[in-house]
């Protein structure tokens, strides 16, 4: 019977590789298997319908880039090494390869399995999209075929692998959402019961659904109780607010108080959308590392032989990094996965310190965008993944600017409090200013260019008159004292070992050499930072400020 199947496939192979092999074919097959236009058509299509369609536009784009991404890599990749099964022109030479001939694997097909993907993502969202999707996806597949390099059942397994788990996972995060949303996210469940649902089928599912929670009538018994007092508690409180609606000024304020609370909920929703997402970063980032996909790098790999051998410092870094690596080594094992283990950690908390500072001083929704923008920032997403002593640097430099604004505001409030000039020096945030001086320390202890912070700190006080008063207390001192006595481990270092660390700085900086202005140097510096920090976030954020300081 296998023999029989795998005849008939050569059969088929044979008959559309070469027994259907024509001029128009060769031009268009290669086209349709993949062309340098594919990815920009692919934005324009996405920009189109998020255009058109709001919210379910961009949930479909999301969820065909979800099934692509987590697809491809997982499932068609694993099965296709599983498997093994050579491309059809290894055992038929003679085959008519229109796209190259390629070292991996036949079964399954990842176009086909991409494009039904895609196709069925479409079709759960817009029953329409079929017209135009089922023939692109058929296209594609047949094309893999055509150009010499799948099978007829390698499309067609692929083509059955992707429908089948697009639909799986668009179905599974629908009813993630469906319980999460009213849990969690009550405000925006109200508004999108469904991910992919329309409005009318949405309801219509809710009431199908009704017999089973009739059915679980005992199981939640202690929920449904809580649910009633709730809504008599919910009776209570309006009859008692009836009163107020006897004037228009006191249904203004009741109001306002309703949209309050909605605000502050709202508020709410987004930093729990935001904490889901760093969640979901750091589990991807552990994964990644986990993965082994790249190997370490030279700084991470001799960094790591001075994990093992502790020292107060060392020729060219701090002792920080070898610390770091330390404790993930001992957590770990004595691996790559426990060299990096760390970035990951510290990139979370690095993200949830900036939401829940934007949380506080603005709003979480713009907490969020700000997480999401860093997230997006190469030289961050690299240091995410990679234990070097930039991400530690980028940690406590967040940690002491954080703390250190907290000292100014803290003090800020307590003088518009009407304090006396002795309450002014008691409240005058000592504990931050503590926290701050520590911050620096371990900066300092993790990349000597972090003291550069300090003077950022000074220019912060020139330019800003209120925070002029915190210098009269002696909490920014404290600070500066405690940030100083890390100098000491790398004084103390040197000085046993000859100043290696000036001698390797003084070296590097070429300054037995006469100086000279090389703009070259100084243009290409630019533009690879503005590359590193993202352009498109620094156009956005350029525009943002000239918008700001346009006069009205």
């Amino acid at each position: 019977m296998t023999a029989w199947l795998q005849s008939l496939d050569a059969a088929l192979f044979r008959f559309i590789n070469q027994s259907l092999s024509n001029p128009l074919g060769d031009w268009l097959m290669p086209v349709l298997s993949g062309n340098k236009l594919f990815v920009p058509m692919v934005i324009v299509a996405s920009a189109v319908l998020i255009w058109k369609q709001r919210t379910r536009g961009a949930l479909c784009v999301l969820f065909i880039l979800l099934a692509v991404a987590l697809g491809d890599p997982l499932i068609i990749n694993s099965i296709k090494h599983a498997v093994a099964r050579p491309r059809p022109f290894v055992p038929m030479p003679e085959a008519i390869t229109l796209v190259g001939r390629t070292s991996s694997f036949s079964l399954p097909s990842a176009h086909a399995a991409n494009m039904a993907a895609a196709a069925m993502v479409a079709f759960l969202f817009f029953r329409g999209s079929w017209r135009f999707m089922v023939p692109l996806a058929a296209a594609v597949a047949f094309s893999r075929v055509y150009n010499g390099v799948h099978y007829v059942s390698d499309v067609l397994i692929g083509a059955a692998l992707g429908a089948g788990y697009a639909a799986v996972m668009v179905w599974a995060l629908d009813r993630c959402w469906t319980w999460a949303g009213r849990k969690w996210f009550p405000l925006w469940w109200a508004r999108l019961p469904s991910l992919y649902l329309t409005a009318g089928d949405a309801v219509a599912r809710h009431r199908r659904d009704r017999p089973r929670l009739a059915m679980r009538w005992r199981k939640d018994a202690p929920t449904r109780a809580d649910a009633l007092a709730k809504r008599w508690a919910m009776r209570f409180t309006t009859r008692l607010l009836g009163g107020l609606r006897e004037t228009i000024a006191e249904r203004q304020k009741a109001r306002a108080a309703v949209e309050e609370l909605e605000a502050r909920e709202l508020n709410f929703h987004w930093l729990r959308l935001g904490y889901i997402i760093i969640a979901v970063f750091f589990l991807a980032r552990l994964a990644y590392i986990g993965s082994s996909t790249i190997e370490l790098s030279e700084d991470e790999a001799y960094q790591w032989q001075w994990s093992k051998h502790p020292a107060l410092a060392y020729y060219s870094k701090p002792p920080g990094i070898a610390v770091a690596q330390w404790i993930g080594t001992h957590l770990w094992g004595d691996t790559a996965f426990g060299v990096r283990f760390l970035a990951p950690c510290v990139t979370a908390l690095i993200s949830v310190l900036l939401l829940r500072f934007f949380a506080r001083e603005a709003t979480a929704k713009l907490g969020l965008f700000v997480v999401l923008a860093a997230t997006a920032t190469p030289l961050l997403s690299v240091g995410a993944v990679l234990m070097t002593v930039d991400c530690l640097s980028v940690l406590f430099w967040t940690l002491a600017m954080l703390s250190g604004w907290q000292a100014v505001r803290s003090a800020e409030h307590c003088s518009a409090g009407g304090a006396s000039v002795l309450n002014a020096e008691q409240c005058s945030a000592l504990r931050p200013w503590l926290l701050t001086g520590l911050w620096l320390a371990l900066g300092f202890l993790s990349k000597n260019t972090n003291a550069f912070q300090l003077a950022c700190f000074a220019l912060f006080f020139v330019l800003w008159k209120p925070a002029r008063a915190q210098l009269r207390t002696a909490g920014p001192w404290l600070a500066l004292g405690i940030a100083a006595l890390a100098v000491l481990p790398q004084l103390v270092w040197n000085a046993q070992h000859g100043w290696a660390t000036v001698e390797h700085l003084h070296n590097r900086a070429g300054l037995t050499q006469a100086w000279k202005f090389t703009p070259n140097y100084l243009i290409d510096f630019v533009l690879a930072e503005l590359a590193l920090l993202n352009p498109a976030f620094l156009s956005y954020f350029g525009a943002t400020v000239m918008k700001t300081n346009r006069p009205s």
